[in-house]
């Protein structure tokens, strides 16, 4: 792998500037760039359609009326191989809330259902239940009109980092001048799995000249048995220009450390 380093969290000094997200410089530039900033909580299955048809590897999912749920929970077991389910009740209309987690116990997602949407709701909602993988790292990609990758992730689940609410662990992206790649880490086989995931994204041209598809990208990385190498599982796709990074702006520069103003 090539690719130089920029520095890690535990390489800042004391008084340097801080490293910011995705979601913090969205934060920040939300009033003077509004599409800029997008609201990272839309309805998921529309990602979920969207990595289908780019033949991305994701998770099997099945999608249940309310209705039909709660009269046989079980149901949703027979689709779903593994001992852990994700569950999403994505709302169609914009002033319903939308309800998502990973269980194990389907009187978890009965309750929720229960406690929170009423049944003459339940036509206003969509209920997917998608397949469970063990999260070994948890992050996103956004990927920019001219091909310039940033991809910021953690330890564990996802969780987190798709709301800018955790801060990343690890970086790693396109030099903005050079166009080089970049890591904030050194372990090879985690260098060699982010190569893998971005080689699996639709593109065009090949070297210096390839251009992935733009857009914003959710994943995770698992292992389908203990000693096996790390695979990505991708979780959302979205295309909406608010969710793209200000790459023209002369002040952002994704792989170095920044102060959002």
């Amino acid at each position: 792998m090539g690719g130089e380093n920029f520095p890690t969290n535990n390489q800042e000094k004391e008084g340097e500037k801080k490293r910011y997200n995705i979601q913090d410089w969205a934060k920040k530039l939300k009033d003077l760039y509004p599409e800029l900033s997008g609201d990272l909580d839309e309805d998921r299955l529309k990602g979920f359609r969207a990595l289908e048809e780019m033949g991305l590897p994701g998770y099997k999912r099945i999608k249940v009326p309310i209705g039909e749920f709660l009269a046989n929970p079980g149901i949703i077991k027979k689709d779903i191989d593994t001992s852990k389910f994700v569950y999403v009740l994505a709302p169609k209309e914009e002033n319903l809330r939308r309800f998502s987690n990973v269980s194990e116990n389907v009187d978890d997602l009965t309750d929720v259902i229960n406690k929170n949407i009423r049944q003459e709701d339940w036509g206003k909602y969509e209920l997917a239940v998608l397949e469970y993988f063990e999260n070994f790292y948890g992050g996103t990609i956004v990927i920019g009109p001219e091909g310039q990758v940033y991809s910021e992730f953690k330890s564990g689940m996802l969780e987190g980092i798709d709301k800018g609410t955790v801060t990343p662990e690890f970086y790693a992206g396109t030099d903005k001048f050079t166009g080089s790649f970049k890591y904030s880490f050194e372990d090879k086989d985690l260098r060699q799995a982010i190569q893998n995931m971005l080689s699996l994204i639709p593109h065009e041209g090949e070297g210096r000249e390839k251009k992935r598809k733009p857009g914003y990208y959710e994943f995770i990385l698992t292992k389908k048995d203990p000693d096996s190498q790390l695979v990505p599982v991708f979780y959302d796709y979205n295309d909406n220009p608010r969710y793209q990074l200000p790459w023209n702006n002369d002040a952002f520069d994704p792989i170095k450390k920044f102060n959002a103003k």
